[in-house]
């Protein structure tokens, strides 16, 4: 459950209770530890407390937040982290080390995962622990997933791809080290494979070419966007035409339904599935949006994600103000995405007229 508030406070304060909310998640996934029920009076001091509770579960072997949470969860980790490093000086201090462990060591952890979305759209992610150990809970009917190597920050599936890339530009926004802008560059250029090879357009959510669904190719756009910003020189144009291009897409698929709230994907002749109408696919194209509108100056594409985000919340909020998912009780998955709409409406809150 995820409070939600608009009062406009100052850029700062949303940035800190953003963090607060999505680092409060992350360690309620790692740990039973009591939930941190952020408030309007939400402080710097409780961003740095959740901070120092999240790097407990920090694997320095890895360079990720794992086995307590997942792969493309870890890419949320680093995310949060540089969001409060961004306004905190103490912290950027405190996790100088994380940036280069991440990057190097991540990119050599051998990854062995499952994945498949239910009848219903619901995502379930599978982990192994290791070569010739047993899968914990793995239905009989799967076949054992083969021990793979990631290779770099690119797996099989594109959302997780751009999880990771919009890490490494948060990376890059606090040290100004190209290599981390690159290394985002370099997973776009993977995503944009996909697009147009499915049969409605956009990307796949898998290279399986199993779905093409609403979160990877939200998460394309986001990634184009940011990268047009950051950029310059003739590349700048060239990440803004994917994303001009990208959202002109998914704008005509038809994910965006009648009420401005965004179904989970499309069926097989490319309509709209009417699958869940997640958060986390309401909260992801705000980020891309908003840093839409920072490229191209044009307010339209804050007007469109102000019409998204009033309807999540009054879809998905009761009458106390709290936001709920639906299968709320499905684990970690359902648990760690609650906190990602609020990182984009973040982004939202600093440029809406």
């Amino acid at each position: 459950m995820l409070p939600v508030s608009w009062t406009s406070r100052g850029k700062v304060q949303h940035i800190i209770f953003a963090i607060v909310v999505r680092t409060s998640l992350t360690s309620l996934l790692c740990s039973t530890a009591t939930f941190l029920s952020p408030s309007h009076a939400v402080t710097l001091g409780n961003a740095e407390i959740s901070f120092n509770v999240l790097q407990q579960w920090f694997n320095h072997t890895t360079g990720l937040w794992i086995p307590s949470t997942g792969w493309w969860n870890s890419a949320n980790c680093l995310t949060t982290i540089a969001d409060l490093a961004l306004i905190d000086s103490k912290v950027r201090v405190s996790a100088s080390y994380i940036w280069p462990t991440t990057w190097t060591k991540a990119q050599l952890y051998n990854l062995q995962m499952q994945r498949t979305v239910t009848s219903h759209h619901l995502p379930w992610t599978y982990y192994g622990p290791g070569p010739g150990q047993s899968w914990p809970h793995l239905p009989p009917t799967w076949p054992l997933p083969p021990w793979r190597q990631t290779n770099g920050f690119l797996n099989d599936y594109y959302d997780d791809e751009g999880w990771w890339a919009l890490a490494w530009i948060a990376v890059y926004d606090v040290t100004g080290n190209r290599q981390y802008l690159e290394t985002a560059e370099s997973i776009f250029d993977d995503m944009a494979k996909s697009f147009n090879t499915t049969p409605c357009g956009g990307i796949w959510w898998d290279k399986a070419h199993t779905y093409v669904n609403a979160i990877a190719n939200e998460l394309f756009l986001d990634v184009a966007a940011h990268l047009a910003n950051r950029v310059g020189g003739g590349m700048r144009q060239y990440y803004l035409d994917w994303a001009e291009r990208q959202w002109n897409w998914f704008d005509a698929s038809g994910m965006i339904n009648s009420k401005y709230t965004i179904n989970d994907g499309l069926t097989g002749d490319c309509k709209n599935n009417g699958g869940t109408v997640w958060s986390y696919n309401q909260g992801v194209i705000l980020g891309g949006l908003t840093e839409l509108s920072k490229a191209t100056g044009d307010k339209f594409y804050i007007t469109i994600a102000k019409k998204i985000a009033d309807a999540a919340i009054a879809t998905l909020t009761d009458a106390k103000g709290i936001l709920h998912d639906a299968y709320a009780a499905a684990g970690e998955s359902r648990t760690a995405v609650q906190g990602l709409p609020d990182q984009q409406r973040e982004q939202n809150l600093d440029v809406r007229p």
